[in-house]
């Protein structure tokens, strides 16, 4: 995994000097579980500019990222869903995320000039809900990476978004293998799951968004093949 993050850091580099002003959001979505995510890629970004432009690496680093994970819709807000119960056991599919809200977002990255200031949602895995980032986005923030499932999702609203991206990264992963891992990952985040009942988990609702994402996706513009690197894995989990 590591030559395709560098790769890819090399690729906005480029493309971050062809600009002259206008800020640059990448986006970069992961195919279910793929095993790297936005805070890796970013820190690639800013060490290579920092090397080349002799800036310091840390809080005015060119690079920000943003996880699609805080615009879950709240609990309260599936509650009043038509079907509480099945919003509620399919939290995480398209349908229970705020779209909308999402897609606003993206395009606040567009105005110029930037605004002094772009809050966002995170997701607080303490309150299980949403929750206002504490670092917004800033003015010298010129590559946003943003990661998700529905990132790539060509479909109003979330096409919305797209349009606006100048990357569109896909994490390319065998559904076997993403089933194995979404299995693992169950078990490891509720300790009183048995196998099955992670299985029927992954089956019944997992692998239902991995089809939907398939289904109807943009065409990428960088595919990276997930693969099981251990030294990326440590790396990925400090």
């Amino acid at each position: 995994m590591e030559p395709a993050v560098h790769e890819l850091a090399d690729r906005i580099v480029a493309r971050l000097k062809a600009y002259a002003v206008p800020p640059i959001s990448l986006r970069s979505p992961l195919e279910l579980t793929a095993p790297w995510g936005p805070s890796i890629q970013h820190v690639r970004i800013n060490e290579l500019i920092a090397a080349e432009e002799g800036t310091p690496v840390g809080g005015g680093g060119v690079c920000a990222s943003v996880s699609l994970d805080g615009w879950h819709y709240s609990r309260a807000e599936l509650d009043a869903f038509k079907d509480p119960a099945e919003a509620h056991r399919r939290r995480g599919a398209a349908f229970t995320f705020n779209a909308e809200s999402y897609t606003a977002f993206v395009e606040s990255l567009r105005v110029t000039p930037p605004p002094e200031s772009i809050p966002f949602p995170t997701f607080s895995h303490a309150l299980k809900d949403p929750a206002t980032s504490l670092h917004p986005i800033l003015p010298h923030h010129r590559v946003i990476v943003i990661e998700g499932l529905y990132t790539l999702i060509d479909v109003p609203p979330w096409s919305g978004a797209v349009k606006e991206m100048d990357e569109l990264v896909w994490i390319e992963l065998d559904d076997s293998i993403a089933k194995e891992r979404l299995i693992r990952r169950h078990m490891a985040s509720w300790p009183d799951y048995t196998e099955e009942m992670a299985k029927e988990r992954a089956e019944s609702s997992d692998m239902l968004n991995g089809a939907y994402i398939r289904e109807h996706m943009a065409k990428p513009t960088f595919t990276v093949q997930s693969v099981d690197d251990p030294a990326f894995a440590a790396l990925a989990s400090t």
